[in-house]
C-alpha cells in the first residue's frame, strides 16, 4: 500500500474578496495549487489501487505480507510530471529492494485513463544482500490461496488488465560490500510479462538476458546471452564455485504440469576456466561446453529427476541421468565410442605434441546412495582397437636415459651400458609374477587401463581414509617417466592417455623390463639390479621365492617399509601379507608346491650391515 499525506491550505471564497490585483494573483495561484493537489490525490489513489492489484497478481502468496513504499513524491504541472525520491519493496517489515530517482511516464494519460500501462523509470536501484535468506525464512500461511479475480464483464469476453512497466538504469546488487550493476526492465500486462536485464556498463549484450512468463499458462522462458558466472554469483549473493570462470548462453523453458516443474534446457558455456588445485595445478580451460536435456522437479515430493542430460565438450559426447530425493541419490554418466584422439584435445601440455593414437573408449560411472547408507560406486569401461600412429615413443624400445627428477640429481640409463641394468630374461619368473600379482594382476590382459581395478579403487577410497589410484604397471611406468607426483584429476587423465599410447607401442615384456629397472625399492635405490644387492647381497636371478615376494610387497611404500631392513625385523602382520601373496601365486600355478611350502616355512634374511649407520 502507498501511504503519504498531502496537506493543502485552501482559502476558498476568501480569495474572491481581494480587490487589489496583487491579491487576485495570489488567490489565483492558491486556486491552482488546490486543483493540483486534488489531481495529485486522485493520481495517488489510482496509483495505489493499480500497484495493489498488480501486487496481488504477481505475488498472490504474499498478500498481507508485502507493500510498496514511495518517498518524497513530487508533481509538476508544466509539463505534467511525477517524480519519486525512491520506491521500496517491503516484505514482512524487511526492505528487499530500493529504486531511486524514479519518474512516472505520461502521468496525465494514466490519470485520465487514456493509457492502461503504468511506466516508471528509475536512475538506479539495489537489492538487499540477504534477500534469499529473507524469503527462505518467511513461511507462507497455509490459509493463503489464490483468489479468483472478481469481474462483471460480459460473459465470453475477457477484461484487459492495466499494464505495468518499470525501468531502472542502474540496479545494484550487493555482495560482501561489492556490487554488480545492471539495467533492468519489467513489463507486465494481462498476467504475462517480460523481465530483461543487462550489465549497465556494456553497450553490447554482455551479461544480459530476459524472462518471458505467463501466470495463466504457468510457463516461463529464460534466455541469456554471454552471462558470466561472476555475474550470476553476484546477482544471487552467493560465492559457490568461485573457482569457475566463463560465460554461458542459452535457453531454459519452465512449465508447471501435473505437480511437476519441467525445465527444458539448452545451455552453452564458452571459455570455461576452472582454477582448482584438485582439477589441475594450472587453470584448466574448456573452449566449449553444451548441456541440453530435460529436468523434472516434483513439487510435492521435492525430488529431482534428470532423464537424459546430453553433455558435449569439444566433440566429446556423454549422457548424464540421475534422481535426487529424500532417501535416494542416483547418478549415471555414460560416454560411448569416444575417440582417443578427441580426448587428447582437452589437454594443453607440450607432453602431448605429436600424440596420435587411434581407437575409441567406452566409459561409465554409476553412483547410488539410499537412506543415508554408504554409497555404491561402479566404474566401467573398455578400449576398442587402440593403435599407435606416431613414432614418438619408439625411443623407449632401445636404450634410453631416465631422468629421475627435474633437479637431475641422478640419471638412470635403461639399457646394457648400465652395470645394474637387468634384462627381462635375467629376472626369475617367480619375481615377475610376484610383482604382477601384487601391483597389476590383469597386466597381460588389459591394454594399459584396468577399469575393474579403477572401480575397486574408487570403492575403497569411499570406505577407507587412505587413497589409492588403481594404477596399472603401465600407468606406473608413465608416471615415473613423464609425470610428477601431484595428485590432480588432470594428471590422472594424462596418465591414462599416455598409458594407452605406450601400451600400443611397446610389448608387455619391454614394459616390464622398463618397470623393473626404474622403480624405486628403497631411498635412492632404483631398479631390481640395485635392490637385490641392497637388500640381500645377490643378483636378481639368485633371489628365492620368499625374497621375491618381499621385494614385490614393498613397492607401494619403499621409504616406509625400508624400516624392515634397517631394523632387521619383519612383523608377523607383514609376514601374513607375504603368505597370502604366496597362496595366490600357488593357486594360479605360478609357483610349484615345493616352492610354496619352502617359502611358507622360510624367513627373510637381509644382508649384514652396520644397523646404526644404515649402510
Amino acid at each position: 500500500m502507498v501511504v503519504f499525506q498531502v496537506r493543502v491550505l485552501f482559502l476558498g471564497m476568501a480569495a474572491r474578496r481581494m480587490l487589489s490585483k496583487k491579491m487576485k494573483k495570489i488567490g489565483m495561484v492558491l486556486i491552482i495549487l488546490a486543483v493540483t493537489a486534488g489531481l495529485f490525490c486522485f493520481f495517488v489513489k489510482r496509483f495505489e489501487k493499480h500497484v495493489s492489484k498488480y501486487s496481488r497478481n504477481l505475488f498472490p502468496s504474499m498478500i498481507g505480507g508485502h507493500r510498496i513504499v514511495i518517498t518524497d513524491p513530487e508533481i509538476k504541472i508544466f509539463p505534467p510530471s511525477v517524480f519519486f525520491s525512491s520506491v521500496s519493496g517491503v516484505y514482512e517489515s524487511e526492505t528487499v529492494m530500493v529504486a531511486n530517482k524514479c519518474k512516472l511516464e505520461k502521468p496525465l494519460s494514466f490519470v485520465t485513463g487514456r493509457v492502461d500501462k503504468l511506466t516508471i523509470k528509475c536512475d538506479n536501484g539495489s537489492v538487499t544482500e540477504n534477500i534469499v535468506d529473507i524469503f527462505r525464512e518467511k513461511k507462507v500461511p497455509a490459509e493463503v490461496v489464490e483468489e479468483k479475480e472478481k469481474t462483471d464483464i460480459v460473459p465470453g469476453k475477457r477484461r484487459r488488465s492495466p499494464g505495468l512497466f518499470i525501468s531502472i538504469d542502474d540496479f545494484k546488487v550487493m555482495e560482501n560490500k561489492k556490487s554488480q550493476r545492471f539495467k533492468v526492465d519489467l513489463s507486465f500486462e494481462n498476467r504475462s510479462g517480460v523481465f530483461r536485464f543487462r550489465d549497465h556498463r556494456e553497450k553490447y549484450p554482455v551479461n544480459s538476458g530476459e524472462i518471458l512468463f505467463s501466470l495463466d499458462s504457468k510457463e516461463a522462458v529464460l534466455r541469456f546471452d554471454t552471462v558470466s558466472f561472476d555475474a550470476v554469483r553476484s546477482f544471487f549473493s552467493v560465492s559457490y564455485f568461485d573457482w569457475v570462470k566463463g560465460a554461458f548462453d542459452g535457453r531454459v523453458k519452465f512449465n508447471v504440469e501435473n505437480g511437476r516443474l519441467l525445465a527444458v534446457t539448452d545451455i552453452s558455456v564458452k571459455d570455461l576456466l576452472i582454477d582448482h588445485g584438485f582439477i589441475d595445478r594450472y587453470p584448466f580451460q574448456v573452449p566449449f561446453l553444451r548441456l541440453s536435456g530435460e529436468l523434472q522437479y516434483n513439487l510435492k515430493e521435492k525430488s529431482l529427476d534428470v532423464p537424459d542430460l546430453k553433455i558435449s565438450m569439444g566433440g566429446i559426447e556423454g549422457v548424464f541421468s540421475g534422481k535426487i530425493g529424500s532417501s535416494l541419490r542416483l547418478f549415471e554418466l555414460v560416454a560411448e565410442k569416444t575417440s582417443i584422439m578427441r580426448l587428447q584435445t582437452v589437454i594443453v601440455d607440450p607432453l602431448f605434441v605429436g600424440f596420435k593414437t587411434g581407437g575409441t573408449i567406452d566409459m561409465g560411472l554409476k553412483y547410488r546412495q539410499e537412506n543415508g547408507h554408504f554409497p555404491e560406486v561402479d566404474i566401467t569401461g573398455s578400449l576398442n582397437d587402440p593403435v599407435q600412429y606416431s613414432y614418438r615413443m619408439d625411443y623407449l624400445k632401445e636404450e634410453f636415459i631416465y631422468k629421475k627428477d627435474k633437479n637431475k640429481i641422478r640419471d638412470i640409463t635403461v639399457g646394457p651400458s648400465n652395470e645394474y641394468f637387468v634384462s627381462i630374461d635375467e629376472i626369475p619368473d617367480h619375481l615377475v609374477w610376484a610383482v604382477v600379482f601384487s601391483e597389476d594382476a590383469g597386466f597381460f590382459k588389459h591394454e594399459g587401463l584396468d577399469f575393474t581395478e579403477i572401480s575397486a579403487a574408487a570403492k575403497d577410497n569411499l570406505t577407507r581414509s587412505k587413497m589409492r589410484g588403481g594404477s596399472t604397471i603401465t600407468q606406473q611406468v608413465v608416471k615415473n617417466l613423464f609425470l610428477g607426483k601431484e595428485q590432480t584429476l588432470m594428471r590422472k587423465f594424462m596418465e591414462m592417455l599416455l598409458a594407452i599410447e605406450i601400451d600400443a607401442t611397446l610389448s608387455k615384456d619391454r614394459l616390464l623390463e622398463i618397470y623393473f629397472n626404474i622403480v624405486e625399492w628403497a631411498p635412492g635405490v632404483f631398479g631390481i639390479g640395485e635392490a637385490s644387492l641392497y637388500y640381500f647381497g645377490k643378483p636378481p636371478m639368485e633371489l628365492n621365492v620368499l625374497e621375491s615376494v618381499y621385494l614385490a610387497s614393498i613397492i607401494p611404500g619403499p621409504y616406509l617399509y625400508h624400516r624392515h631392513f634397517l631394523q632387521n625385523n619383519i612383523s608377523d602382520r607383514w609376514m601374513g601379507e607375504l603368505h597370502r601373496l604366496l597362496d595366490r601365486l600357488y593357486e594360479a600355478e605360478k609357483i610349484t608346491l615345493d616352492q610354496h611350502s619352502g617359502a611358507m616355512k622360510g624367513t627373510i634374511v637381509f644382508r649384514e650391515i652396520d644397523r646404526e649407520g644404515g649402510s
